[in-house]
């Protein structure tokens, strides 16, 4: 049976091992092909028009969900065929026992022996740290905050979504979600986080260093080890990526990186940012920039080159998101204490407003979809998919529980 809309979902869920005393990490799987088509429709409609793979209503649907012990080679078999494939963190703030309860945030603050009080930033050294929360700053420190929260702000109201990959016949199909118009005002926040810049200030390693200057606080064990990996990040190579089994680096699908594995010259993370910025988002001329674009695309001998360029680049930038928001949400925290802001933008909010997003486009394209599958289903009666419209529209509101979805 053809099925004219499919989903599949990797959750990557936080919770707390009791024998470890640590948060882990376990991965969740989901295919739409498998949910009852009303439910698989009014899944995919939240997740394209309410953003519901950020939102706690995501939990609703985890009985559809099943664990994944092998997350690389569960993925690399999915790849195969061509169909939507998402990753997922799930909501800001969610964890669970190790038997799948919901624990809140300061429940596992407590369990790692820290003061419910502090903002979580998922890093371990520095939730059972012993060292002091509360230090006083100086005014350098201070404007360093000042201005690294003024672009995590920006950063998280940003909308970045994640790029479907898929593979058919040795081809490479990408879809890039993100328009171009909010890609480019996503990439010049960060910017700001990501680069150095002595002058403006602000960026995630800036601080980073500044926060070093007070070895006495937990806030410098959480500056030292964000540091170590953002600069992990940005020197691994592409090769590593390729080589590297069953490690989920966060960087997007293995598999494509293994397209550069005979690349004579070492691409690192952060070569390949800064050759992509110069060539897409920057006017400064840059000939060796230019040149090793040019040179990487000449390699890949593909007409998808250059789809594949942005595939890794935007799933680069996801990865990077989820440092700044793990260390900024605690680093922002600590800049409201000092510097009270005059409109605060709560920490968390991700993404854009999801009525902005075409719902009702979104609602159409899954009632002609769910129309057509029950039409296939009933053995083509020459009416049409049309004459099962309105079916299909009652039984996704009926999965939504709504009459409308106005």
């Amino acid at each position: 049976m053809k099925i004219e809309q499919r989903l599949r979902v990797y959750w990557f869920i936080r919770y707390f091992s009791e024998e470890e005393h640590r948060v882990k990490k376990r991965t969740l799987f989901l295919d739409t092909a498998l949910m009852p088509a009303g439910v698989a429709h009014a899944f995919m409609f939240l997740v394209e028009a309410e953003d519901l793979l950020h939102s706690w209503q995501l939990r609703d649907y985890k009985s559809y969900f099943s664990e994944v012990s092998d997350y690389e080679s569960h993925l690399e078999k999915q790849m195969k065929t061509h169909f939507d494939i998402r990753h997922t963190p799930g909501p800001n703030g969610y964890f669970e026992s190790e038997k799948g309860e919901v624990l809140s945030e300061s429940t596992v603050l407590r369990l790692l022996g820290k003061k419910p009080n502090v903002s979580f930033g998922c890093l371990e050294r520095y939730l059972k740290s012993e060292k002091d929360t509360v230090v006083e700053f100086d005014e350098k420190t201070k404007l360093q905050l000042r201005f690294f929260s003024r672009n995590y702000r920006e950063l998280l109201k940003a909308p970045l979504q994640a790029p479907s990959l898929s593979i058919d016949g040795g081809r490479y199909f990408v879809e890039l979600m993100t328009p171009e118009a909010e890609m480019k005002a996503y990439v010049q926040t960060f910017r700001k986080l990501y680069i150095h810049d002595g002058q403006a200030g602000g960026s995630f390693g800036d601080l980073c260093d500044d926060l070093l200057r007070y070895p006495n606080s937990s806030l410098s064990v959480l500056a030292k080890d964000s540091k170590a990996e953002f600069e992990m990040l940005k020197n691994i190579q592409f090769k590593t990526i390729a080589e590297e089994k069953n490690i989920n680096l966060g960087l997007g699908a293995p598999c494509i990186y293994k397209l550069f594995k005979d690349y004579p010259e070492a691409i690192t993370v952060h070569k390949f940012v800064q050759v992509y910025l110069n060539t897409k988002f920057m006017h400064n001329p840059n000939p060796a920039r230019d040149k090793t674009w040019n040179e990487l695309v000449a390699f890949l001998k593909r007409d998808e080159a250059e789809v594949i360029l942005s595939y890794i680049f935007v799933s680069i930038l996801l990865r990077f998101r989820v440092l700044f928001h793990n260390a900024g949400q605690v680093f922002v925290g600590v800049s409201e204490h000092c510097n009270p802001p005059d409109n605060p933008i709560p920490i968390g909010r991700t993404g854009c407003d999801s009525r902005s997003v075409g719902r009702k486009a979104v609602f159409e394209k899954m009632k002609k979809s769910l129309a057509n599958q029950l039409w296939i289903e009933k053995e083509r009666p020459p009416e049409g998919p049309y004459c099962f419209e309105d079916e299909a529209e009652r039984q996704i509101l009926n999965a939504l529980g709504r009459a409308s979805i106005d």
